[in-house]
């Protein structure tokens, strides 16, 4: 009986590093996909498309929590605490009522730069 549940632990260790190898993967797909959708948030910005913004502010948030979350459960706390903080910026913004500029973009910018730091420094060092 012991021997079943240590098999079934070490079953689900195996199964664990899969997906944490899969995650680490799809780091690079996934920070592409948020810088696309901080493009969109410029975009939205210098348009002032303030009824889009919010939007893509919430998508662009989702991302980060995504992250913040899987780089947790995988271990990797850089990613976690880097994407946690870009998500306390965006969330800042989602929940200010006033128009975004430029200045305020930089700033999610800045934040998200330190997040591609961090994973693509986690990226190389594991591959």
């Amino acid at each position: 009986m012991i021997t079943d549940v240590n098999m079934d632990i070490k079953d689900i260790q195996i199964q664990l590093e899969k997906m944490r190898q899969a995650f680490l993967v799809q780091l690079p797909q996934r920070m592409r996909m948020m810088e696309s959708e901080l493009l969109e948030i410029q975009e939205a910005i210098q348009e002032e498309k303030s009824d889009l913004l919010h939007d893509l502010l919430t998508q662009a948030y989702r991302s980060a929590h995504s992250l913040t979350g899987a780089g947790g459960t995988f271990g990797l706390q850089e990613v976690t605490e880097s994407a946690r903080e870009l998500e306390d910026v965006l969330s800042h913004f989602m929940q200010s009522n006033t128009h975004l500029d430029n200045q305020d973009y930089t700033a999610i910018l800045g934040q998200f730069g330190k997040l591609k730091t961090v994973v693509t420094a986690t990226y190389e060092s594991k591959f």
